[in-house]
């Protein structure tokens, strides 16, 4: 009895091994496919807006990073490490971020079949949806091959899936502590995420899903929300801006696409630095900003110059609101509903040859009529999934003690 369950132990073993092998293979041989249709990371890296001068982490790394305060601190932390690395080259550092991005594609690769085992799939659909999923999607090589911190954001977004999971089944301190591990580290790296909200919902959602000792998930929240605020506090100390980024001033006014007025002050646009750089040392003369990361041409959009601008045009970015709200609203809406209507890879600059391989795509919205095919597809694809979680989540609440339901309610992370 004992030797057959212990044969059905190993069997088990060895087929999750050869499962897992069977995978990476999958993605070395589709890596190496792809590479030899010319796939490869475009010259875009020193024009990407979010990251400090490599001359400055090459110098100075930590007082770069310690005044950095309009990008959460992990990305620069992980590019400065590389830098003192591989050196300033533009070329080197942009192929070791796309072996970077490939090495989390190869994690996502193993959660992803952890996250499959929790669902008892079965090998052919495991092999099935990694291939379409992960092996030749268009999204995951975008991510791989543009050097941006998007592949280690979809990272972390699967630990977070898979511990959910792990924490709807075994309700232990490590599962749930580990979710807010990486929910901190998504926030320190994308600041589309560093507000608390994030944490806030995600605590509620463990609270609720807790069925004893339910002030553990509280504690876990009030400390992971402290932590979450560090960099604002920070920043708040030494350059009297609470925020890791540059504030509601100019993300208002973008939103409102009112870019020229008050030009250049309530734009992006490197024009007049040095004259709004003075203007915020004048109006704060009780901190000091000698630093290159802070003014002088190495601090581009780190400079102080733009929190001066934030913080000016937010009294123009709430006139224009007050003036008319209705405005915002469809404005508001239309960004929403527009930004459902794209690939996962249709923003930002193309890797080298992208077009020559996934060209078709750019050709739907080149047609008028197969545009809005696209752009109703996808609007159509957000809302079935939209409904269907809405759907889980109402059940879920209604009848809490139904596993099902809570095991779904799980893939909203």
């Amino acid at each position: 009895m004992h030797s057959k369950k212990y044969n059905i132990k190993n069997k088990n073993i060895f087929e999750n091994n050869f499962t897992i092998i069977y995978l990476i293979l999958i993605l070395l041989i589709t890596r190496v496919f792809f590479y030899t249709l010319g796939l490869k990371s475009g010259d875009h890296l020193p024009h990407m807006w979010q990251l400090l001068s490599p001359d400055l982490l090459d110098k100075d790394y930590l007082r770069s990073l310690l005044y950095l305060h309009y990008q959460p601190p992990l990305w620069n932390s992980l590019y400065g490490i590389f830098i003192k690395i591989f050196g300033t080259d533009w070329k080197i550092l942009s192929n070791t971020i796309n072996i970077f991005n490939i090495f989390c594609t190869f994690l996502i690769t193993i959660y992803f079949y952890l996250l499959c085992c929790e669902f008892n799939l079965s090998r052919f659909k495991i092999y099935f949806l990694f291939f379409i999923f992960i092996g030749i999607s268009p999204s995951i090589l975008m991510y791989e091959n543009f050097v941006h911190y998007t592949n280690l954001s979809v990272l972390f977004f699967i630990q977070i899936s898979y511990y959910v999971i792990k924490f709807e089944k075994e309700q232990n301190i490590k599962n749930e502590l580990k979710i807010y591990i990486f929910l901190i580290l998504l926030m320190y790296t994308w600041s589309a995420f560093s507000q608390p909200l994030i944490l806030i919902l995600f605590g509620i959602l463990l609270f609720i899903t807790r069925n004893k000792k339910k002030y553990i998930s509280l504690i876990f929240l009030m400390i992971c929300l402290v932590i979450s605020i560090l960099p604002s506090l920070k920043n708040k100390y030494l350059l009297n801006h609470f925020s890791t980024t540059y504030g509601p001033g100019l993300q208002l006014i973008q939103v409102l696409e009112r870019y020229g007025y008050q030009y250049p002050l309530c734009s992006f646009e490197f024009v007049d630095i040095d004259v709004h750089e003075k203007l915020y040392q004048e109006n704060n003369k009780d901190f000091f900003f000698d630093h290159p990361s802070l003014i002088g041409k190495k601090s581009r959009y780190n400079s102080i110059a733009f929190i001066h601008r934030s913080k000016s045009c937010l009294p123009i970015a709430k006139k224009f609101i007050k003036d008319d709200p209705i405005n915002f609203i469809k404005i508001v809406k239309f960004n929403l509903i527009s930004s459902h209507g794209h690939f996962a890879f249709d923003f930002g600059q193309k890797p080298k040859n992208w077009n020559k391989i996934f060209g078709f795509f750019d050709e739907l919205k080149s047609n008028e009529l197969t545009n809005k095919i696209k752009v109703r597809s996808l609007q159509l694809y957000h809302i079935i999934f939209h409904l269907f979680f809405t759907f889980i989540l109402f059940f879920y609440f209604i009848n809490k003690k139904n596993r099902s339901y809570k095991r779904h309610l799980s893939l909203l992370s």
